[in-house]
C-alpha cells in the first residue's frame, strides 16, 4: 500500500509519527556531530594548503577549482543539521556553529535558518525560497541543459543573493515575517547581525587562500567563484532530485498531476558521495520528521517510512533519477 506525500503530511497515519516519537531518540549525538562537522571542515582546509603546491597550468588548476566548489557544498549539511539545532544537543553551540560554518560560504547564519525554515512551510510551491531550484516544466532537452548548467556559469548568481540575502533582510525590515519562520527561527530574519561574524572568518580564508595577501586573486578565482558556480550548480541538481518531478505523468508542479514531492534515494552509489551528505538522501523522511537528528533518519526509514512511501517519493539511487530528467525533457 502506498499513500501520497500529502497523507503523510496531513498526518492521517498518525500510528506512525506517535511511533516515532516514542520510540526513536531525538537526542543529538556529539561524536556524529563532530566527526559531520571536521570531515568538511578538515576537506576545506586540505584544498586551501595544497593550492600552493599545484604544478603551473590549467590541467591542475581546472579540477582543483571544481573539487574546492565540491568542498564547500559539503559544508551544507552541518549548516543545516545546525539550523534545525540537532547537531549537537546545546542550542547555543548549534548557533555558534552553523554561523561560523555559514559564513565559510559568505552567508548568514539567520538568512539560512528564515530561508530554509520556509522552505519546510511552502516546499511544493511556488511561494517556496527553493522553488527556483526544482519548481520547473522542462520544455526540451535544451531548457534542462540550461536550467542544470546556469548555475555552473554564473547565471542565477543574482537570484541566488536576493533569495538568500536581500529578500530575508527586506522581509524584516518591513514586519512582515511568516508566523511559522518567526516560530521556528525564533528571531528575525534580518542578517547584518552576521556581517561582522562574515567579515572576519572570510579575512582568515583570504590571509590562508592568498599567502597572507601576496596572491590576492586567488581568493577571487579559487574561494568566490566556486561557491558561486560549482556550490550553487551541485545544489540546483540535489534540490532538484528531491523535490523535482522525474514522470510527468505522474507529478507535474504545472500540471494537472499537482503534488508535493519529498524524495528518498534508496541507494548512495555511485553519485551518493558526491551528492549526499549526513543521510540527506532520506529526505522523505526529513521532512516527515524535520526535529530529528539526520543519524536516526535511516532508521526512521526502515522500520516506519519505507511500507508506506508513494513510488514517486522514492527512487533506487541519484543515477537513475538523473537518467529519469533525461526522459521528461522529452515529454511535451
Amino acid at each position: 500500500m502506498t499513500v501520497s506525500a500529502e497523507t503523510l503530511d496531513r498526518a492521517e497515519l498518525p500510528e506512525i509519527r506517535a511511533q516515532v516519537m516514542k520510540e526513536i531518540d531525538r537526542t543529538p549525538h556529539t561524536g556524529y556531530g563532530v566527526r559531520s562537522l571536521a570531515i568538511p571542515y578538515l576537506q576545506l582546509a586540505a584544498m586551501i594548503a595544497v593550492l600552493y603546491a599545484l604544478p603551473e597550468g590549467l590541467l591542475w588548476k581546472i579540477p582543483y577549482f571544481v573539487l574546492m566548489g565540491w568542498s564547500q557544498y559539503r559544508l551544507y549539511f552541518p549548516i543545516h543539521e545546525a539550523c534545525h539545532a540537532v547537531l549537537f544537543r546545546s542550542p547555543r553551540v548549534n548557533r555558534v556553529v552553523g554561523q561560523i560554518t555559514a559564513a565559510l560560504l559568505f552567508n548568514s547564519f539567520t538568512s539560512f535558518t528564515w530561508i530554509h525554515m520556509e522552505h519546510h512551510r511552502l516546499w511544493g510551491k511556488a511561494e517556496d525560497p527553493g522553488a527556483i531550484d526544482y519548481f520547473v516544466h522542462f520544455r526540451n532537452r535544451l531548457h534542462t541543459l540550461y536550467f542544470f548548467v546556469g548555475p555552473l556559469l554564473g547565471f542565477n548568481i543574482a537570484a541566488k543573493v536576493w533569495i538568500n540575502l536581500a529578500l530575508p533582510a527586506l522581509r524584516s525590515l518591513r514586519g512582515m515575517r511568516s508566523e511559522g519562520a518567526a516560530r521556528s527561527t525564533g528571531a528575525g530574519a534580518m542578517p547584518v547581525a552576521d556581517i561582522p561574524l562574515i567579515v572576519a572568518v572570510q579575512a582568515v580564508v583570504f590571509l590562508s587562500i592568498t599567502g597572507m595577501g601576496s596572491q590576492p586573486w586567488n581568493y577571487a578565482i579559487f574561494y568566490m567563484l566556486p561557491i558561486l558556480t560549482v556550490h550553487l550548480s551541485l545544489a540546483r541538481l540535489r534540490m532538484y532530485l528531491e523535490h523535482g518531478p522525474l514522470d510527468y505523468g505522474v507529478s507535474d508542479y504545472f500540471g494537472a498531476n499537482r503534488r508535493k514531492i519529498a524524495r528518498t534515494h534508496l541507494s548512495n552509489r555511485v553519485l551518493g558521495p558526491i551528492l549526499n551528505g549526513m543521510n540527506f538522501r532520506f529526505h522523505r523522511e526529513h521532512h516527515l520528521f524535520p526535529t530529528f537528528p539526520s543519524s536516526t533518519l535511516p532508521e526512521i526509514h526502515a522500520r516506519y517510512v519505507r511500507p508506506w512511501l508513494d513510488p514517486d517519493d522514492s527512487s533506487p539511487d541519484y543515477l537513475r533519477s538523473i537518467a529519469q530528467i533525461a526522459r521528461i525533457s522529452d515529454s511535451p
